[in-house]
């Protein structure tokens, strides 16, 4: 009984032990199942972050991509009305002041005696001792300063000078007599084709002034008369 006691006592210690040492073992087991566990969860969420993120920044980047073409699309739009209204209104402008200069320049041919003067015949003698201040009344009568008017010439249908008008005659400020007194220099030859020409508009043309160191532009009218 004794002897039964006692081997009963060492199993069940034995046991006891045993059953300690798994216990402690799946708790050991346990803790580190536990902590992989957290890990696994830990890395879960920065990948879940991560992709927020990513996704995020994508979408901000597509959106900062659509914006920025469509405002440089906005912006040149923008412009090119702008650009168009602009020349528009320039060439409104210019139409208005050529017109403006053609309607000075015919007044001329309301002069009922100087009409009259060169449908006759007359020589160019006579027609600059008679009308010799024609091109400053005109200068002086239908234009007005805002035009910038620097000279006035008058001519026959023979190219002949009947009458001049220079707004100042300095070293700096100096215009020819007669445009046909160096056709190369002064441009004349346009002039002169234009004259010849059956072309009833108003010419524009251009020359280099050397005294005013620039481009003058010049505007060339002319009327059609038939000799009585």
């Amino acid at each position: 009984m004794h002897g039964y006691k006692k081997k009963y006592r060492y199993s069940f210690e034995a046991f006891s032990e045993e059953c300690l040492f798994l216990y402690l073992r799946d708790m050991r087991y346990g803790r580190i199942y536990i902590e992989e566990r957290s890990v696994m969860k830990l890395r879960m969420r920065e990948k879940i972050l991560l992709a927020c993120l990513c996704s995020t920044l994508t979408a901000l980047m597509i959106q900062t991509f659509l914006y920025q073409r469509a405002s440089a699309s906005l912006i040149y739009e923008q412009s090119e009305n702008e650009s168009f209204h602009t020349l528009e209104n320039m060439q409104n402008e210019l139409y208005t002041f050529f017109k403006n200069i053609e309607s000075s320049l015919i007044e001329i041919y309301n002069d009922k005696e100087f009409i009259h003067d060169l449908g006759r015949n007359m020589e160019s003698s006579e027609l600059r001792e008679e009308h010799y201040r024609r091109a400053y009344t005109l200068a002086t009568e239908n234009f007005s300063t805002s035009d910038g008017v620097v000279a006035v010439y008058v001519y026959n249908a023979d190219h002949e000078i009947i009458s001049t008008y220079r707004r100042a005659v300095t070293p700096k400020h100096n215009y020819p007599k007669d445009i046909y007194e160096d056709e190369d220099m002064y441009n004349g030859e346009k002039v002169r084709e234009y004259v010849d020409s059956p072309a009833v508009n108003m010419l524009i043309s251009s020359y280099y002034n050397p005294y005013r160191e620039k481009n003058i532009v010049r505007f060339k009218s002319k009327y059609i008369i038939i000799p009585i």
